[in-house]
């Protein structure tokens, strides 16, 4: 890759990068380019994602045949779906009548909503306000269709919450997650040999908690921000090779997407101006390139403003204020982030039930040589990132299979596991790297299925018990 064209914020990446960097005479990348040119590589490229569907599909179908789980709809789920219901079928913006539905089908005792579903009174106005934003129900808006002409078909109370429209948002919070890999790879793919990417993606589909929000928790909001993060990390080089409209329409489209979905991950936001710096001496080209093209940066800002306005609207609506706060009396404490009890703790530390992201945070060193692009977007997104999850009151964030609140941004611990995968050079380094990682997997695999059948608890895990219950079923 040239140097002149990085420091100038604009990357060169026509054509494949693999064969480009093995012109320019990059050892590391062209001993990877030779090595993923193979049969088998090509066979990884086109049949990794469907496999691992594949078994996803089939987990999947082993949670609710074997009644592992309540109703896909649930927990944070009935909050972030309630806009199709209520928007749709009720007619209802303001999700005053949704609460008999909710009674019928379970999720209440009286007709008023209960506080977990996130659907708030507001004080003196008749209407509620849904704490979770529409994000996840217009990516669900296709589902919801084809789950409603279903149950119509099969004479099936078309209300939004029978079991047409159960598996129709938890099948797809699964194809997201797939949508999601799929984008990893492609990206992975510019800068890594195939079968570097492949045991990435291996790695971070079992090797970490990202199976088990594609398939017992698909429904959560997780995989749709884990797609939505990836499409951005997708579109950010291809806006600085070619800032026109159509690509900052896309940028500004993805960005307004991800916090639609969850508005804290507009962290990842700082990805998009920290792409290509290498040092410090970059920064000042990088600014001389925005005011370049300031016309596609207010073109980007401006679609992202466009695209949130709905929420700013159904926010409005419900409070007489376009900019609130829907989680009342729940915040952040950014002076006193419990980073420690979030990164290690048995109750949800990240890698202690994730180790494999260790592994991730040490390819940042070699990723200055592998994919330099990314090094400071990646840092930059994952120390922001954690602050603010560690910020969060609860930092725990109820229950889950380890901590949930960083599977949006695995794209990014993919960039580090692949520049990791990367340096192996010798053989015995390829098969000791490879035995941990397959126990790695085996280890998560098998606390997924004990977090599963109730061994390990949703939360409030202690050592006690962990030792307790350490391989056991």
């Amino acid at each position: 890759m040239d140097e002149n064209e990085i420091r100038r914020g604009r990357p060169a990446f026509d054509g494949p990068p693999l064969a480009a960097a093995v012109e320019s005479g990059s050892p590391d990348v062209a001993v990877a380019a030779r090595v993923g040119r193979g049969r088998g590589a090509r066979w990884l490229q086109r049949w990794l994602v469907p496999a691992i569907g594949v078994l996803a599909l089939v987990g999947y179908a082993a949670v609710y045949r074997y009644e592992l789980n309540g109703p896909p709809i649930r927990s944070d789920a009935v909050g972030y779906y309630a806009y199709l219901p209520s928007y749709i079928l009720l007619r209802d913006p303001w999700f005053a009548r949704i609460g008999p539905l909710l009674r019928r089908h379970g999720y209440a005792a009286t007709d008023e909503p209960p506080a977990w579903t996130g659907l708030q009174p507001v004080a003196g106005t008749g209407r509620r306000l849904d704490q979770y934003t529409i994000g996840e129900a217009v990516l669900l808006l296709p589902f919801f269709a084809l789950a409603h002409a279903v149950a119509c078909a099969a004479g099936v109370a078309p209300d939004g919450f029978t079991w047409p429209y159960q598996f129709a948002v938890s099948l797809a919070g699964l194809a997201y997650a797939l949508l999601g890999l799929y984008l990893t790879q492609r990206l992975l793919a510019r800068w890594f040999s195939a079968r570097v990417v492949a045991a990435t993606l291996c790695c971070l589909c079992f090797g970490t908690n990202l199976f088990h929000y594609a398939t017992y928790d698909s429904a959560l909001s997780h995989a749709f921000s884990f797609c939505a993060v990836t499409a951005l990390l997708a579109v950010i080089p291809r806006w600085y090779q070619n800032p026109s409209w159509r690509t900052s329409a896309s940028l500004g489209a993805v960005c307004a997407a991800v916090a639609l979905i969850r508005p804290t991950n507009a962290v990842v936001f700082v990805a998009v101006p920290l792409f290509g710096i290498a040092g410090i001496s970059d920064l000042a080209a990088r600014r001389r390139w925005l005011l370049e093209h300031r016309s596609a940066v207010a073109f980007a800002a401006a679609t992202v403003l466009l695209a949130f306005s709905p929420q700013l609207l159904i926010w409005h609506g419900a409070t007489g204020s376009w900019l609130v706060n829907p989680h009342l009396g729940q915040g952040f404490e950014l002076l006193s982030p419990r980073l420690f009890k979030v990164l290690f703790s048995v109750r949800k530390g990240l890698f202690f039930w994730s180790p494999m992201l260790v592994g991730a945070v040490a390819g940042l060193w070699p990723m200055r040589r592998l994919a330099r692009e990314w090094v400071a977007p990646t840092a930059a997104t994952l120390a922001l990132g954690t602050w603010v999850i560690a910020s969060w009151h609860a930092w725990a964030y109820g229950g889950s299979f380890g901590h949930r609140g960083f599977v949006d941004l695995y794209a990014f611990f993919a960039l580090g596991l692949a520049s990791l995968f990367a340096t192996l050079r010798s053989v015995r380094a390829r098969w000791t790297v490879g035995a941990v990682a397959a126990a790695l997997i085996a280890l998560s695999i098998f606390q997924m299925v004990q977090y599963w059948k109730g061994i390990i608890p949703f939360d409030n895990t202690s050592w006690e018990l962990y030792r307790r219950v350490f391989l056991r079923l």
